[in-house]
């Protein structure tokens, strides 16, 4: 085994948006059904408004309309009005734009057949990109606006959602639901009761009337009045859920929401026999993402922050999917005792709140969880049970953390064992949490948390302030089969996790992490405890010395551990928009936009601040074994890698038919490569790097970089891979640029050039290398 190939084995041991309100005749409407003989939500004995036609309240939810992709079949590249610097190296190495691809023929060189190259789970985008790389950089620009435009948009969770449900192949068209059942009388004096009420006639346990409208009596009315609604939403969309998950028992609701099992390790048993992984596939997800964007919508649309302070005892009521919590303004320690349902819906008015409940996270039993708290300075957590293996991680669960009995260097560290899902996390479900204050908050969990999505829909999103978000695996915007995003408008906020977090696509997912404003640390520790890390995710690459990050704009499909495992999976998408600021990220191995296995990533930094780039290996925009990643800063001065050296294989890089684009679109940069880097291909791999503007530094350990197509003799010689291409580009418009190579400085300013095929031993002969490169001081560069 290569050791690009061993990453998966380890990482998986064990394991702008249109919204209507109204629709016409055509347009098409799910209506919510209502409890029979009752008035829709008006009943429970106090009538409905009557007489006439009632007019119709409808909500929808809409995706972007994707464009088209560029090129043809045969040039998959759009092709710009006249030729600029990037056209000049590109006929350095003997190339066009339209001879730089991957088509279905040369990948069939790799000796990998149909079943494991087509893989029936593969999104639909990955082809037409895969097959012309080109089209990435106006596929980001796409998503980035799509983003930014939910970013900005009163209804950004929606938005995002459908934006990102577009991106997994599923748009979005008018998704709607009327309403107009849901609607409670206007002389109804306890309007949330009876939203509940119908609530429990819906789902076969008809509640007590008089004892819910007793209850919720405590809560002021204009409370109660916009609360309405959003139960009679999670009503609709718990009975979505059921219906889609097509589980007849709880031991197969209870498979599904386990789904995370196929990437995150999973020290115990998941099947992924083929009887099982029909389950998972069996699972109409775009009917749960449907449901999702209509629930988040009619949240967005109720207008909670006006709400005023108030002071009330809480009221915590059962129902048939979950527990319904509304609490006042006052500093709150929600907690529960041993065994209590889980929680429908959680709402607090305000307060300085401390959460030690999974705030916002369905399961299971909970097939619908939203929790929103409207202001304040909250604190989301859980009941901390300390192990003697957390040393400096994150406080233990109930669940604790691995001993592997090994040292660092040859296995997993003390992970943590704890799979409870909190904060924004959809299992087997849907997810939701609000925190709409503009406040300073703070997140902890340890595992599928903060926007996270197996088998479902889970979002976290946050107004404002500077805020904290800790979590060691799979959180901070990760997706298995479904939909996930963390979402935080504006503030100076910090993101801590270990592993697949900060924006990880596995099969059949779609994640993001999306901040507005602020400058912004993303922290996944960087492993090598020279540097003040901590080796607990085992990387092959850099055992004892790094983590499999697979962050930070991470996509990775999934390789079988064994005969019995038919889990060939492709990865999903994975982005990272960060739209302003001067941030930080620092990342171990696989991160800051990285593609493996059939999986796109994408980190997507936006505005002219200083951003400051650390990883390790596989770093930057680079991808491996048949997968896609695009880097994209848009400006500032930055800097890549000066506290941290990187090991190999990083920056523009694209290895074993896979395909990576590097840009940075402004300001005087410093680069910090190691070999094999900056717009490099390798063994049938395309890697594309782009500077332009700034007087740029780039210091480099060795050769092969600065726009290599390099074949490798990892490959066997004679092998049929051998008549794929390898194509490397590198390109540098404007400012004055220096080299400096294995501390040897190039004169490569302003000068054109190409990569000389490596020298093999006769009689092998390689055709198939294509590199070049070009430094213009006033040249200019298009990729439409």
């Amino acid at each position: 085994m290569r050791r690009h190939e061993a990453i998966l084995l380890v990482t998986t041991l064990a394991l702008s948006v249109a919204a209507c309100s109204t629709v016409d005749e055509a347009s098409p409407v799910v209506v919510a059904k209502g409890p029979t003989g009752s008035g829709g939500h008006g009943g429970s004995g106090q009538g409905g408004s009557g007489g006439g036609e009632t007019p119709r309240d409808v909500v929808c939810a809409s995706s972007p309309a994707p464009a088209p992709f560029g090129g043809t079949d045969d040039c998959p590249a759009s092709l710009p009005a006249k030729t600029d610097t990037f056209d000049a190296a590109l006929a350095a190495g003997g190339l066009d734009r339209c001879k730089v691809h991957l088509f279905p023929e040369d990948v069939a060189l790799s000796g990998w057949g149909d079943t494991y190259l087509v893989d029936k789970r593969r999104l639909p985008d990955f082809t037409p990109l895969h097959r012309g790389p080109l089209r990435l950089p106006n596929y980001g620009r796409e998503t980035a606006s799509w983003l930014d435009a939910a970013l900005a948009s009163t209804t950004p969770v929606t938005d995002t959602i459908a934006a990102l449900s577009a991106r997994r192949g599923h748009v979005l068209s008018d998704v709607c639901v009327d309403r107009t059942e849901w609607a409670v009388a206007s002389s109804d004096d306890a309007p949330l009761a009876a939203s509940v009420l119908a609530l429990d006639a819906h789902h076969g346990s008809p509640g007590d009337e008089a004892a819910t409208r007793a209850l919720v009596k405590r809560v002021p009315i204009d409370v109660q009045r916009a609360l309405a609604p959003i139960v009679a939403a999670i009503d609709h969309a718990a009975t979505t859920v059921t219906d889609a998950l097509h589980a007849t028992t709880a031991s197969d609701r209870k498979y599904l929401a386990k789904t995370h099992a196929l990437y995150v390790p999973a020290i115990g048993s998941f099947s992924t026999t083929a009887a099982s992984l029909a389950k998972l596939d069996g699972v109409d997800l775009d009917a749960i993402v449907d449901a999702s964007a209509l629930l988040a919508k009619t949240i967005e649309l109720a207008n909670l922050g006006p709400l005023a302070d108030a002071d009330f005892e809480p009221i915590d009521m059962a129902t048939p999917i979950g527990r319904i919590v509304v609490r006042g303004s006052g500093d709150d320690v929600v907690e529960d005792k041993a065994n209590a349902q889980g929680i429908a819906l959680l709402f607090d008015l305000g307060g300085n709140d401390t959460y030690r409940v999974p705030a916002g996270a369905s399961d299971e039993k909970t097939p619908v969880s939203v929790a929103i708290d409207v202001r304040g300075s909250d604190h989301y957590g859980y009941v901390e049970v300390p192990s003697p293996l957390d040393g400096d991680l994150l406080p233990s669960d109930a669940k604790g953390r691995y001993d592997s009995g090994v040292t660092p260097d040859m296995g997993f560290g003390p992970i943590t064992l704890s799979r409870t899902p909190r904060q924004g996390s959809g299992t087997a479900g849907i997810g939701l949490l609000f925190d709409l204050g503009k406040e300073s908050d703070t997140y902890r969990s340890l595992a599928i948390s903060q926007g996270f999505a197996a088998m479902g829909v889970g979002v976290l999103f946050d107004e404002a302030g500077d805020d904290v978000y800790e979590a060691e695996v799979a959180s901070q915007g990760a997706a298995v089969f479904g939909v996930a995003a963390l979402v935080d408008r504006s503030g100076n906020d910090t993101r801590r996790s270990f592993s697949m977090s900060q924006a990880f696509g596995g099969a059949k997912g779609a994640a993001a992490l999306v901040d507005g404003s602020g400058d912004d640390d993303y922290l996944v520790d960087v492993g090598d405890p020279d540097l003040g890390g901590h080796p607990v995710y085992f990387t092959p690459q850099l055992p004892g010395k790094g983590n499999a990050s697979m962050s930070q704009g991470a996509a990775q499909g999934r390789r079988p551990q064994n005969a019995m495992d038919t889990g060939y999976m492709a990865g999903g998408i994975g982005v990272l928009r960060d739209a302003a600021g001067s941030d930080h990220y620092t990342g171990s191995v696989f991160a800051q936009g990285v593609g493996y296995w059939q999986g796109l990533g994408m980190l997507l930094d936006g505005g002219s601040g200083a951003d400051v780039y650390n990883a390790k290996w596989y770093i930057q925009g680079s991808s491996a074994h048949f997968a896609l990643s695009l880097f994209v800063d848009e400006g500032g001065d930055d800097r890549y890698n000066p506290d941290v050296p990187p090991a190999a294989t990083s920056i523009g890089l694209g290895h074993d038919f896979s395909a990576s684009v590097h840009l940075d679109l402004g300001g005087n940069d410093e680069y910090h490569a190691p070999g094999l880097s900056l717009g490099s291909g390798n063994i049938n791999g395309i890697g594309c790097l782009v500077n332009v503007g700034g007087n740029d530094h780039y210091i480099i350990a060795g050769d092969p970089t600065l726009g290599a197509g390099n074949y490798s003799s990892e490959a066997p010689f004679g092998a049929k891979r051998q008549d794929a291409m390898t194509v490397g580009i590198f390109v540098d418009v404007g400012g004055k640029d220096t080299y400096t190579v294995g501390g040897a400085d190039r004169s490569l300013d302003d000068t054109t050039w190409s990569y000389e095929p490596e020298p093999y031993p006769p009689p092998q002969i390689v055709t198939t290398e294509h590199g070049c490169g070009a430094d213009e001081a006033t040249g200019s560069v298009t990729l439409p």
